[in-house]
C-alpha cells in the first residue's frame, strides 16, 4: 500500500507541473487538488486496512463492516471534496477530474514497484 502512496506522491506533482506548463496556473491548481483527493483517499484506505489487520481473526464480520464503512467514507469524502472544488472554489472541473484520474494510475505503478522490490 505504501508503494501506491509513494507513486501518487510522485505522479500528482508531475501531472500538476504538466498542466502548469501546458495550460497555466488555474488548471494546475485544479489538477493538484484532484490529485490531492486521490492521495487522501489512499490514506483513508490505508488507515482502514491497518485497523482491520490489527483486529484480524478476532471478529471477521467487524473487519468487513469496517472496510465497507471505509469505502463509504472515501466515497462521501470524494463527492464532497469534488463538489467543494468545482462549486465553492470554482476550480476547472476537467483539470480536477484529470488530476484525480491520473493519480489513480499509481495503483498499477505501485504494484510494479512492489513486484520489483521482491
Amino acid at each position: 500500500m505504501r508503494n501506491i502512496l509513494y507513486a501518487q506522491l510522485i505522479l500528482v506533482p508531475l501531472v500538476a507541473g504538466a498542466a502548469l506548463l501546458t495550460y497555466g496556473q488555474r488548471p494546475a491548481i485544479a489538477a493538484l487538488y484532484g490529485g490531492g483527493i486521490a492521495v487522501i483517499n489512499s490514506l483513508l484506505m490505508i488507515r482502514r486496512i491497518v485497523k482491520a489487520t490489527r483486529t484480524l481473526n478476532k471478529d471477521p464480520s467487524a473487519d468487513v463492516r469496517s472496510l465497507y464503512a471505509g469505502a463509504l467514507e472515501r466515497f462521501v469524502f470524494t463527492l464532497t471534496a469534488m463538489a467543494a472544488g468545482m462549486g465553492w472554489l470554482m476550480l476547472d472541473p476537467l483539470a480536477l477530474l484529470v488530476g484525480f484520474a491520473l493519480a489513480h494510475l499509481a495503483y498499477p505503478m505501485g504494484k510494479r514497484m512492489a513486484d520489483a522490490g521482491e
